[in-house]
């Protein structure tokens, strides 16, 4: 609300991987405020931070596997509580959180795994549900992709579209 920007990085902490919280006010430099999240003994990496409700939540990868997400809370956004481990799971196949937003019945979340995008809800910001159709498939006729569509950015534009922007492998 008071215009400042934050910023969640990947970093070493200590023997292991985690989660540095930077503020800032113009966008382009960032003070780190410290250490946002961290798991005893294990790798927390490539965090996904949102606000719901009064509640922060962020979600990482856990030692660098997609199977199981470490999840945590927090009152301000800047220092978080490692609560449990999370999955997000369509087809019996495990998914990756890539950015999500506020809907009106709740959190959607876009994740991915080769070889598509999908889309998750939540109505606490802890449990997700998938919903039913592929987001973005990959499409091997596509001359942009080769190999995958992931880590996807989706964002909903003034007239009530939605835009997104994805990763893949040129050809």
């Amino acid at each position: 609300p008071d215009g400042t920007i934050r910023l969640y990085g990947t970093t070493q902490i200590g023997k292991n991987i985690g989660i540095v919280v930077g503020e800032s006010r113009d966008g382009i430099t960032f003070d780190v405020r410290g250490t946002a999240f961290e798991v005893a003994g294990e790798n927390a990496l490539d965090s996904i931070t949102y606000q719901f409700g009064d509640q922060w939540h962020i979600l990482t990868l856990a030692n660098d596997n997609i199977e199981n997400m470490f999840y945590g809370t927090s009152s301000d956004g800047l220092k978080f509580t490692y609560k449990e481990r999370v999955n997000f799971r369509a087809d019996n196949r495990p998914y990756a959180p890539s950015n999500g937003f506020a809907v009106s019945n709740g959190y959607r979340m876009y994740a991915f795994t080769i070889p598509d995008i999908r889309s998750f809800i939540s109505t606490d910001g802890k449990t997700w549900k998938i919903e039913d159709g592929v987001r973005l498939a990959f499409d091997p006729k596509n001359p942009l992709e080769s190999e995958f569509v992931k880590d996807a950015a989706v964002v909903k534009l003034a007239n009530g579209s939605y835009f997104m922007v994805y990763a893949t492998k040129l050809k």
